[in-house]
């Protein structure tokens, strides 16, 4: 068997909710359990956009099964994804270092603005005071 051509890949993100302490009977197990899964089509998010979206996690066979109703509050999956691009991340950093240069810049100009303060106000204060005596 050949293949020519493949038209488009179909790729899933599959999560799995384990539930490692599940109450039974009062006593505590600590064998994992299935909770819920949930299958994502990748291709929804090709468009690079950030998403933050809300999935409802149905059932399992076993919980639907065991469980005499339905959960009145089902699982939720809260996904959020967040494309960060190679020229977001070159501009973020170039942003920060010259961020960073500009505080240097300040603080030097700080301290040459503070000690010329100092320098000029050393000199008045070694200069004699000029005092006008008054003859009663």
């Amino acid at each position: 068997m050949t293949f020519h051509h493949v038209p488009s890949i179909r790729c899933e993100l599959h999560v799995q909710i384990i539930d490692t302490a599940m109450a039974m009977g009062g006593k505590q197990h600590h064998q994992p359990e299935l909770a819920g899964e949930i299958r994502l089509p990748l291709r929804k998010y090709i468009d690079q956009k950030d998403h933050d979206e809300w999935h409802v996690v149905p059932q399992t066979l076993k919980q639907a099964l065991v469980e005499a109703k339905s959960r009145e509050v089902p699982a939720r999956l809260h996904l959020v994804i967040r494309f960060t691009h190679a020229k977001t991340l070159v501009l973020t950093r170039e942003l920060a270092r010259a961020a960073k240069l500009r505080q240097d810049l300040l603080a030097q100009r700080r301290a040459f603005v503070q000690k010329q303060i100092a320098r000029v106000l050393a000199v008045l204060d070694t200069k004699p005071h000029s005092t006008t005596k008054t003859n009663p």
